[in-house]
């Protein structure tokens, strides 16, 4: 691989991160404000519901009139303590407030305000709360307050008066009052009022979810655009490098020939010449010309071969084939043996162009002769018949097709390492291939390299 297209991997692969890395903020900026502005016009409700409800009152209705009750008689033991004997006063305050709570817990009505509130404002029903003291403090002198309980991680759970909401956090916050007085012996108390819907993460996770399946689309789309762009970019580089490749391969094959007719024609002016060599050059000339001819021919037709319009015609497959090989055994070397078994069929008729066909075959019988270093090139010819289909079968002994490489051959231009003698455009196998499709037929390949090649023409009968 290139260092170009790692290059380009590296740069797609990073702006494919980024890519994804702003999606996820925004989809995580997403979820956050969801939850931020979950239940906000519900929360506004609740909070003046619950207001109106303690109104001159402290935690719930009747509150006040307990902790009043429990924390004013004791305000003179606490103010001797606390200045005599801090480490008593400590003791001692954290023995009213744990009392203190365990007497508001019992007197709560809370239930009771929150169903009521929902009622009002016609909520759901499965909310939950907690009713959360958040601090209590003592003033002895109206100035300096003392704290007599301050909510920590550590004492969290004593600190819930009343209701069942376990998962407390800023976004379920109701209400945060503070009730204090400037006069000599009286307390601060802060409290907190925390309402929540049992499934509020899934209920948020829920109204981000059009969010987060556009963005998982948009970084889909752009990984599928990429993908797709990126393997058109590595077909046409590859369609760039055959064609390059082309048009030096063409510029030799024409410039042989010509080269050859011009030395040729050159060596005829000569006044010199005896008979003998001018019929030896002549016959290079016409043997030349006829290459150059059978080379433009076959790079008119990579522009029209497609527009080709096929006519199907009754032929005889067997004699088809034994034309054909004929032909090849009069004008071919000697080494070259054509073998087959068709003694075992008679009168296998197909539908088939016959111009294609001969087309077909030549090209893979020229493949085979050109591909095969052998001493004797055997080509082998061989039918299965059923009902279904007629399977023509043609084997020779020649290098053989990589398996890796048995696709490509197919492609337009394309030449193979494989390829062991000069001459030919890379076109042979791409007339094959279009061919068959043009027939509807199926083309299998065997091989083994260094050994054999089998091409394996499918005739289905739905196009006999």
């Amino acid at each position: 691989m290139s260092s170009t297209i790692k290059l380009y991997k590296v740069i797609a692969l990073l702006s494919l991160a980024i890519l994804i890395f702003v999606q996820s903020r925004l989809v995580y900026n997403t979820v956050i404000l969801n939850n931020k502005q979950y239940y906000l016009n519900e929360k506004a409700a609740i909070s003046e519901s619950y207001n109106q409800i303690i109104h001159n009152d402290k935690l719930f209705p009747g509150g006040q009139s307990i902790i009043d009750g429990y924390i004013n008689p004791k305000l003179p033991e606490l103010e001797f303590l606390y200045y005599n004997n801090r480490k008593e006063f400590t003791k001692k305050a954290q023995l009213i407030s744990d009392s203190l709570f365990q007497k508001l817990r019992q007197s709560s009505n809370m239930d009771r305000v929150i169903r009521h509130i929902v009622i009002e404002n016609q909520l759901k029903e499965d909310l939950h709360y907690a009713l959360v003291i958040e601090k209590l403090k003592i003033t002895f002198d109206g100035t300096e307050f003392i704290d007599l309980f301050d909510r920590k991680p550590s004492n969290e759970l004593s600190s819930v008066i009343s209701g069942d909401l376990i998962d407390l956090n800023p976004q379920n916050l109701i209400t945060s009052l503070k009730v204090s007085s400037a006069e000599p012996n009286t307390y601060s108390l802060v409290f907190l009022l925390h309402v929540d819907t049992k499934n509020r993460i899934q209920a948020i996770l829920k109204s981000s979810l059009s969010t987060f399946i556009l963005s998982f689309i948009s970084i889909v789309l752009v990984i599928g655009i990429y993908f797709l762009t990126y393997k058109n970019w590595l077909k046409q580089k590859a369609l760039s490098e055959i064609r390059s490749d082309f048009i030096n391969n063409i510029t030799h094959e024409f410039n042989t020939p010509i080269a050859t007719i011009l030395v040729a024609n050159k060596s005829l002016q000569r006044k010199n010449i005896d008979d003998d060599n001018k019929t030896l050059l002549t016959n290079v000339i016409e043997r030349q010309s006829l290459r150059l001819k059978t080379f433009v021919s076959q790079v008119v037709d990579t522009v029209k071969f497609n527009k080709k319009q096929i006519k199907k015609t009754n032929l005889e497959l067997i004699g088809f084939i034994n034309e054909i090989t004929q032909e090849y055994e009069l004008k071919k070397d000697r080494n070259v043996v054509f073998s087959n078994n068709f003694d075992n069929y008679e009168g296998v008729i197909i539908k088939a162009d016959r111009f294609l066909l001969i087309t077909l075959l030549n090209n893979i019988i020229d493949n085979a002769i050109k591909h095969n270093l052998s001493s004797s090139k055997l080509i082998h010819f061989g039918i299965k018949k059923n009902n279904n289909e007629i399977r023509l079968y043609i084997t020779d002994n020649g290098v053989g097709i990589p398996k890796n490489l048995r696709k490509k051959v197919f492609e337009k231009f394309y030449q193979a390492d494989i390829r062991k003698s000069n001459g030919g455009l890379g076109l042979g196998l791409f007339y094959v291939n279009e061919i068959i499709k043009m027939h509807e037929w199926q083309l299998e390949i065997q091989s083994k390299e260094g050994h054999y090649t089998t091409f394996c023409i499918i005739i289905k009968k739905t196009t006999l």
